[in-house]
């Protein structure tokens, strides 16, 4: 009998092993992070091929789209490309990204007035990002800033008024100052409690220094 119970034992141990070894034998192999990440480059870009289709067709929001693509696979120069078709279209997101191309010299030579003329015709379709970067351009010169106040605290309160924080804590600042519109701490207060809701950090700060402390 103890006999019996010691090759209950060493078969019960064999059967194990043996289920153990064609878990394993028959578990999936799973690709490497590396291979992985190409298979999912290949089949964004199989998804990408009839946005090219459409973009090379002359449809502005597929030029748009497909830059954008380009952009974030390290084709600088084929995106801003067709940033620029979708721009020359009047598309505003375009626009401001070719403007931003032509600021940064990314795919296309650095031009910082083509820049500033690309930038302002987002600007003015009332996209908020190209507001407040035409206005950082108009005053990004120390020499002339001073005459364009008015123009760039004009399109930063565009942005701000909707709901861009960036451009709200910086309408705050030039309000505080009196750069470009009048002093006025009531619209400091108002356009950075806006920012600061949104989790805009310096806008916080500066509430909590100007404001908030004083209560």
């Amino acid at each position: 009998m103890k006999c019996f119970s010691s090759i209950k034992t060493v078969a019960a141990l064999f059967f194990s092993l043996i289920a153990c070894d064609s878990n394993a034998m028959f578990k999936p192999i799973l690709p490497y992070k590396h291979d992985a990440e190409i298979l999912k480059s290949e089949i964004i870009k199989q998804q990408m091929e009839p946005v090219k289709k459409q973009a090379d067709a002359g449809k502005a929001e597929d030029q748009y789209y497909y830059a954008k693509y380009l952009a974030d696979h390290n084709s600088p120069d084929e995106a801003a490309r067709y940033f620029k078709l979708a721009a020359d279209q009047d598309h505003a997101k375009a626009q401001f990204n070719y403007g931003i191309c032509l600021t940064n010299g990314s795919g296309v030579e650095k031009n910082l007035d083509e820049a500033a003329k690309y930038l302002k015709l987002a600007a003015d379709q009332g996209y908020a990002k190209s507001q407040l970067a035409y206005a950082t351009r108009l005053l990004s010169d120390p020499e002339t800033k001073a005459q364009y106040y008015g123009t760039a605290a004009a399109y930063i309160q565009f942005a701000a008024d909707q709901g861009y924080a960036k451009a709200q804590f910086l309408f705050g600042v030039l309000a505080l100052n009196g750069h470009g519109t009048p002093k006025n701490l009531q619209a400091v207060k108002h356009y950075w409690t806006l920012a600061a809701e949104q989790g805009h950090v310096d806008a916080d700060l500066m509430l909590n220094y100007m404001f908030r402390r004083r209560k």
